[in-house]
């Protein structure tokens, strides 16, 4: 897990205050993680505390081949 403050962004201010990234080695980890006992309850906790103020969102890294 990596987690960032967020301290701005080019038009100035914004309305992100932390950015939380975890890892997994592919979808069907996730999901498989998510569905076990602990994943579920920190899902349920984080829309408890915080549900009106986090975003949610699942990506996938795309490796791009420089251009010379």
């Amino acid at each position: 897990m990596k987690v960032t403050k967020i301290v701005g962004s080019p038009m100035g201010k914004t309305d992100y205050y932390l950015l939380c990234e975890m890892f997994y080695d592919d979808h069907e980890s996730l999901q498989t993680a998510m569905k076990t006992d602990e994943g579920k309850a920190s899902g349920k906790d984080v829309m408890q505390f915080a549900g009106d103020l986090v975003t949610l969102v699942i990506g996938e890294e795309v490796n791009v081949e420089k251009v010379h």
